[in-house]
């Protein structure tokens, strides 16, 4: 049992999941005193550390290592949002697996995302460190909050392995 509230990250940190953007924002975030950043994903690296350290939040932040999917459905019931602040994705499923656990969502605004997602999550502009920490405030207590996880957990209904195998019997059809 986690006894303490916190926001979730989940996933690989390299350039492009812009973990660094989220590193800097938490440690400003004036909310940080009382709600911790949660990390799900692998060991944090020699730089990783230096600057936890540095900021001064490295008692904040918590990482959770190798976390099968039990573990991860009960993280994503339990925060108060996901946080994923990428730069560029392929496909972003822990956006999927958080609407499917009613946990709302604060992401960047890129094409990916708005594909996945619509306009379930609280968006920020990659870079812009203050609409960041706003739109983190707003998903924690914006009017909308509980109107998102709705929207969030009727939209992930679509996604699905029957509707993902019947798109691609189609798009077969159409080739054939």
């Amino acid at each position: 049992k986690i006894n303490y509230p916190y926001i979730l990250f989940v996933g690989k940190r390299k350039f492009n999941k812009n973990f660094n953007e989220l590193i800097r924002t938490y440690s400003k975030w004036r909310k940080n005193k009382e709600i911790f950043l949660l990390v799900v994903g692998q060991k944090w690296d020699s730089y990783e550390m230096e600057m936890l350290n540095n900021l001064n939040i490295n008692n904040k932040v918590v990482l959770i290592e190798d976390a099968d999917d039990e573990k991860l459905m009960f993280l994503y019931n339990q925060a108060l949002l996901l946080v994923y602040p990428s730069l560029c994705e392929g496909f972003g499923i822990p956006i999927l697996e958080s609407m499917s656990c009613a946990c709302p969502i604060v992401a960047s605004k890129i094409p990916t995302t708005i594909e996945i997602a619509s306009e379930i999550p609280f968006y920020f502009t990659p870079g812009n460190l203050e609409e960041f920490e706003n739109a983190l405030n707003l998903g924690l207590e914006s009017s909308l909050r509980e109107e998102k996880i709705n929207l969030g957990n009727q939209w992930v209904k679509k996604y699905t392995w029957d509707n993902s195998a019947l798109q691609h019997y189609n798009l077969y059809k159409q080739l054939i």
